[in-house]
């Protein structure tokens, strides 16, 4: 018998995979998985710049991860539920009694000391359920983490954990409130060509694909070259 690594084989699923993920490329409508990121991000969104990620077979990988983890944990009929307000779109992962928000990670458990943790650690995810809670006018959504490596004790065992998040009316409408003023200050930075200074979390940075256009302004901002930086990221050294 013979084997061999098989890299074409590889290389023809990646891209098939590629093709069937998501745009990169402003169509006309803000989506708050858009609104709620990185702003730096989001404005070269926008402007259609070119997305040239420093891994693209890793970072792809790491998108099928999460898509084929979203198909198996989307137990509900009513799933994938496009929603929009104020020319603003998004959908949500599934509903049942509530607005299910889902997302796979390779963060540990001990991260999360007391359930309004979860609110802080998975910042974005939570301001995106409650964009759509907004959208959809109810009040209260699950957000549901699957922590593939659990709390990293031995033996390894991924775990699910759910937390369900009650918001009152007009804390939903201030956060809406500021998701417009966010796309307004956007669009005017557009029109205007001027970046913002204000960036998201730190990992976003590391697979991000507009990296590129920010690595100068990231290595005066923290006097450290562009890889010094990105490994104080990944320790999560480094505020931004």
């Amino acid at each position: 018998m013979k084997v061999h690594e098989n890299e074409s084989a590889v290389e023809e699923v990646i891209g098939l995979l590629r093709r069937r993920g998501g745009s990169h490329k402003y169509r006309g409508n803000w989506r708050v998985t858009r609104l709620v990121c990185c702003p730096r991000s989001a404005y070269w969104w926008r402007i259609n710049t070119p997305w040239f990620p420093d891994d693209p077979v890793s970072l792809e990988l790491t998108f099928t991860r999460g898509k084929a983890h979203h198909g198996i944990l989307e137990v509900y009929p009513d799933k994938e539920k496009k929603l929009k307000l104020d020319d603003i779109t998004g959908h949500y992962d599934m509903k049942k009694d509530r607005v299910v928000e889902i997302f796979t990670t390779t963060l540990g458990l001990n991260r999360i000391k007391n359930p309004i943790d979860a609110a802080t650690v998975f910042r974005i995810k939570t301001n995106q359920l409650k964009c759509y809670l907004k959208m959809e006018g109810g009040t209260e959504g699950d957000l549901m983490i699957f922590y593939l490596f659990g709390d990293y004790s031995r033996p390894i065992k991924p775990q699910l954990k759910v937390y369900t998040m009650e918001f009152e009316k007009n804390e939903l409408n201030t956060h809406w409130k500021g998701i417009l003023n966010r796309r307004e200050d956007l669009e005017w930075r557009v029109s205007a060509k001027e970046p913002p200074e204000e960036v998201g979390e730190p990992y976003e940075c590391i697979n991000c694909g507009y990296k590129y256009k920010c690595i100068k302004w990231l290595q005066e901002r923290y006097d450290m070259t562009i890889v010094e930086l990105m490994e104080e990221l990944r320790n999560g050294d480094v505020i931004l």
